[in-house]
């Protein structure tokens, strides 16, 4: 069955996780406000962070990520989700899955 995007627009506010390989510090607090972030380490034990929050539009979510690249913290994976239900809208393709 295929998703819809909905009225998916640059200036729609949108659910979102991010999940980025390290720990994200006090530098990213003013970014991050109302979203959950959660740490635990993958199976090579590094610490990896997950981000879970509403972005009010794309540019919000492009700050976060421009700032996480700043922090030299590898992305390992961004996913759009069901603001509803709070699942994953469509699977993103990553190299290794946290568990």
């Amino acid at each position: 069955m295929k998703k819809r995007l909905g009225r998916l627009t640059m200036s729609s506010a949108e659910m979102y996780c991010i999940t980025v390989r390290g720990v994200v510090g006090e530098s990213l607090s003013s970014f991050v406000e109302g979203m959950s972030v959660r740490t635990k380490l993958d199976e090579e034990q590094h610490p990896v962070t997950t981000l879970t929050g509403k972005m009010i539009d794309q540019a919000m979510l492009m700050g976060v990520l421009n700032h996480l690249y700043d922090l030299c913290l590898p992305l390992i994976q961004v996913q759009r989700l069901d603001q509803e239900a709070g699942v994953r809208v469509k699977k993103s393709r990553n190299r290794k899955s946290v568990p």
